[in-house]
């Protein structure tokens, strides 16, 4: 009969994957702009259509636009992220995709890079043109002239054209997987001096909370929602598994949302599809 602490490593294991496997209800990919949210006239649509062909005829890089109505419930970074991998948006070989994803009702937007082009376009330059090319039109409501400016600043970044602004410390510092450490010093220095304070109990839990926070925030990319299930699985162990010792080290964190494999050149409509590209979490996102 399994011990409670296998049960519950198996219970955040399921979790986890319940997680992971949850997809929102994507639109469908019918071309290089997907304009959901009719942020686009059929003029300026076109035009950034045959901007973005004629790029992908001259690199191979497949970058798409699109604009959603609803984010649904998802971090932006998230929902790109599995869009990206369902939609296969760059070629297998070179996984050189880049989204720009717009959600006018939650006021996000997000530009997700393929592992090709990361080193090309790295979070910090994508969050640079999203602040100089996009968020002060988007201020004003002129979201097709911020689009079109976001296209030009990533076109140029992926063949070494844009001009970077110096990157300050302030800058660097606003991604969620730059807060992992404090995990591991929670995992470790918590519960080492919780113990020393006689408080074995609480020790106990310390260690799944920390990990179980650990493993959400690199799942979803989002420090607060694995902030939030840490301290959820501290208050379970201890309370309802008081005598637990050793806070079980738990599931060993599979793969991020599976093994990347992605919808590739199935038929979407419209004769367009991805090229079976993969993407791991780069880019950057803002707000207005």
């Amino acid at each position: 009969m399994l011990s409670k602490a296998a049960l519950l490593c198996v219970g955040t294991i399921m979790f986890a994957q319940v997680l992971a496997q949850s997809t929102p209800d994507f639109p469908a990919l019918n071309g290089r702009v997907v304009d959901q949210a009719n942020l686009l006239s059929p003029e300026d649509e076109a035009s950034l259509t045959q901007q973005l062909a004629e790029h992908e005829e001259q690199t191979s890089n497949q970058v798409i636009v699109v604009t959603v109505n609803s984010l649904e419930g998802y971090a932006d970074s998230d929902y790109a992220l599995r869009l990206g991998r369902t939609w296969g948006i760059g070629t297998e070989e070179k996984n050189n995709g880049v989204i720009l994803l717009v959600a006018p009702n939650e006021r996000k937007v997000r530009i997700e890079v393929g592992y090709g082009l990361e080193g090309a376009l790295p979070d910090g330059l994508a969050g640079q043109i999203i602040r100089r090319n996009m968020l002060p039109a988007f201020k004003e409501d002129d979201y097709p002239g911020g689009i079109k400016s976001g296209i030009n600043g990533i076109l140029q970044a992926v063949v070494g054209e844009y001009k970077a602004e110096p990157i300050t410390r302030r800058q660097h510092n606003n991604k969620p997987f730059d807060f992992i450490p404090l995990f591991f010093i929670g995992m470790i220095a918590v519960p080492a001096l919780l113990r020393g304070r006689g408080l074995q109990r609480a020790a106990s839990a310390a260690f799944p909370g920390s990990f179980a926070g650990l493993f959400v925030t690199v799942l979803s990319s989002n420090i607060f929602i694995g902030i939030t299930i840490g301290l959820a699985v501290f208050a379970l162990i201890y309370f309802f598994f008081p005598n637990i010792n050793g806070g079980g080290r738990g599931g060993r964190g599979g793969g991020m949302y599976g093994a990347g494999g992605s919808m590739g050149r199935g038929g979407f409509g419209g004769g367009f599809s991805g090229g079976g590209g993969s993407f791991g979490g780069g880019g950057a996102s803002g707000s207005w």
